[in-house]
C-alpha cells in the first residue's frame, strides 16, 4: 500500500501520545513493506505568505527509510482555534495527493495543518481512515479541560459556553467580534463533522475515550468509532530492562511525557513535598516543558523535593533511561487520557505504577493490573498513595506482579493493516461536492486579516508579554 500519514506534530521536534503512535505505525508499516510518506506539522516559523516544507528522509535499522514532510504555517498563532482552516495547506496537501496518488490517507491530527483533510483527500477520490487520539473535535482548546480551574470538562460543545471558555487562553482576540466569533464556532463544527462523515473508519484508542467525545460532539453527531490502540511497544523494548529491586529508601518514581500543569507536573512536586519525609522519595522527569524553565520553577517552589530534570528522550532511549530506572511509574494528569501510552511503555519495563482515577486509565488500570490510583487533581491523595508505596513493604512487589503483558506493537500494526485493507476493499469514497474556488480564498483572507489585527494591537489588548511574532 501507499499511504499518507497525517499528524500535527512527529519525533524528534515534537514528542507526545500522538506523535509517538504515528511514529511508531509510520515506522512499522515501512518495516512492513509499504510506502509511507508523513505530513507533520511543526512549531517552527515560516516566511510570510508560504508554506515551508521541510523533506526528511529517517532511517529505520534494517527497514531502508522513511520520508517525511515537516510543514509549517505562515500564519500567526496558528494553534489558536480561530485558525483551524489553513487554505494555503490545503492548496499543497491537494499538490501532493495529485503527485503521490496514494492508496488510502490516515489522519491522525489536523492542528498545525488544516482541517479539511479528509475532505480534500474525498475530493480527490481517496480514501481516508482518522484516528482520535485527543479531544480536539469536541473541544476548542483540545483536552476538554477548563482553563481557569484545571477541571475537565463535562458539557457538551455549544458556542456560548465554550467560546467564552477558549477565550480564556491567550491572546485576546478583541478585533475579533461575538458574531465572527459565532460564525467561526459553527464553521469549525461543521467541517470537522463533515471530516467525521466522511472518514471510512474512525479509530478510538479505548471505550471511555469514545464515549467522552460523543458526550461532547452531542447527539446529532454520531460517531462510527472503531477501538484501536495506536501504539504498543517493541518485543524487543522490554528485554532491556529489569526493574530495580525493592530495596530501601529513597524510593525512586520516574515521570516521562509532557511536564506540564494540564498533565500535573506540578502535582507530583507538592504531593511529595507534603510527605512526612520527602527525602524518602527520589523524583526523575523526562520529556519537553510547557515553557522553558517550568521544571526548574517547581523545583524552586518546592526545595525539599529532590527530582532530577533529565530534558527530552526518545522512545527508543527509555528502556536505558535514568527516568525508568525507578520502582514505579508516576502520572497526575489532569486531562481525562484517551490511552496513555505511558502506561503501555511502564509495563513493558515490569514498572507499577500510580494514576489518576480518570478517563483511559480508569478504564485500563487498576490495583488489580499493577497500579494505584488516586483523585484526579488532587495532591493530597496522590500523596497518600506514594505513602502505601513506602509504608506497605511488599506493596511494589505485589503490584509488580499484578502487570498485565504490554501491548504489542505488531498486533497494533496488524490492527491497523487490517482496517486499511478492509476500506480499500470496500472501494467507497463519498462523493463530495466539487471544490469552490472562493471558498479557499475567502478563508486565506480572513486568516490574513485576523494577522493584520493581531499585529496591530498592542501587548495589553493581547495580554501577552511578548511581541507577537508567531
Amino acid at each position: 500500500m501507499k499511504l499518507v500519514l497525517c499528524v500535527h506534530g512527529y519525533p524528534p521536534e515534537l514528542v507526545g501520545g500522538t506523535e509517538v503512535s504515528a511514529q511508531a505505525l509510520a515506522q512499522g508499516l515501512a518495516r512492513a513493506g509499504h510506502q509511507v510518506l508523513v505530513v507533520a506539522g511543526s512549531w517552527q516559523a515560516a516566511k510570510a505568505g508560504q508554506v515551508a516544507i521541510r523533506p526528511e528522509v529517517h532511517q529505520i535499522p534494517g527497514a531502508g527509510s522513511l520520508r517525511v514532510e515537516r510543514w509549517t504555517r505562515p500564519d500567526l498563532h496558528f494553534d489558536h482555534w480561530h485558525k483551524t482552516k489553513s487554505a494555503r495547506v490545503g492548496a499543497r496537501f491537494r499538490e501532493l495527493l495529485q503527485r503521490e496518488k496514494p492508496d488510502l490517507v490516515h489522519v491522525l491530527h489536523w492542528l498545525r495543518l488544516t482541517r479539511d483533510l479528509v475532505q480534500i483527500a474525498a475530493e480527490e477520490r481517496i480514501p481516508a481512515v482518522i484516528s482520535l487520539g485527543d479531544s480536539w473535535v469536541s473541544c476548542p482548546l483540545t483536552f476538554r479541560v477548563k482553563p481557569d480551574s484545571q477541571v475537565p470538562c463535562e458539557e457538551a460543545l455549544s458556542a456560548m459556553t465554550c467560546i467564552s471558555c477558549a477565550a480564556k487562553v491567550l491572546p485576546r482576540t478583541p478585533w475579533v467580534s461575538m458574531e465572527a466569533g459565532f460564525m467561526e464556532f459553527a464553521n469549525r463544527g461543521m467541517a470537522l463533522t463533515k471530516e467525521l462523515q466522511l472518514a471510512q473508519a474512525c479509530l478510538v484508542p479505548s471505550q471511555s475515550f469514545a464515549d467522552r467525545q460523543q458526550q461532547g460532539l452531542g447527539p446529532a453527531v454520531q460517531m462510527r468509532a472503531k477501538l484501536q490502540a495506536p501504539c504498543g511497544v517493541e518485543d524487543s523494548f522490554a528485554a532491556q530492562r529489569k526493574p530495580l529491586p525493592v530495596a530501601p529508601l529513597p524510593l525512586r518514581l520516574g515521570s516521562w511525557g509532557q511536564l506540564s500543569q494540564l498533565k500535573g507536573s506540578d502535582l507530583l512536586f507538592e504531593a511529595i513535598a507534603g510527605l512526612e519525609s520527602p527525602g524518602s522519595v527520589r523524583l526523575e522527569l523526562a520529556g519537553g516543558e510547557q515553557t522553558e524553565g517550568y521544571v526548574q520553577s517547581l523545583q524552586a517552589q518546592y526545595p525539599s523535593v529532590q527530582a532530577t530534570y533529565h530534558g527530552p528522550y526518545e522512545v527508543a532511549e527509555l528502556p536505558t533511561h535514568a527516568v525508568t530506572a525507578v520502582h514505579a511509574m508516576l502520572s497526575a494528569s489532569r486531562a481525562p487520557e484517551s490511552f496513555g501510552i505511558v502506561l503501555e511503555e511502564a509495563r513493558a519495563l515490569g514498572l507499577p505504577s500510580v494514576l489518576p482515577n480518570l478517563g483511559a486509565f480508569r478504564e485500563r488500570a487498576g490495583e488489580s493490573l499493577g497500579s494505584l490510583m488516586f483523585d484526579v487533581g488532587d495532591a493530597l491523595s496522590l500523596r497518600k498513595a506514594i505513602e502505601r508505596l513506602l509504608a506497605e513493604k511488599q506493596l511494589l512487589s505485589t503490584l509488580r506482579d499484578s502487570l498485565p503483558p504490554a501491548i504489542r506493537q505488531l498486533d497494533v500494526l496488524e490492527q491497523h493493516c487490517a482496517h486499511y485493507e478492509r476500506v480499500l476493499a470496500e472501494g467507497q469514497v463519498p462523493e463530495v461536492p466539487a471544490h469552490e474556488w472562493y471558498t479557499d480564498r475567502m478563508a486565506l483572507f480572513a486568516e490574513e486579516e485576523w494577522d493584520r489585527s493581531l499585529a496591530c494591537a498592542t501587548q495589553a489588548e493581547l495580554e501577552l508579554d511578548t511581541p507577537t511574532d508567531g
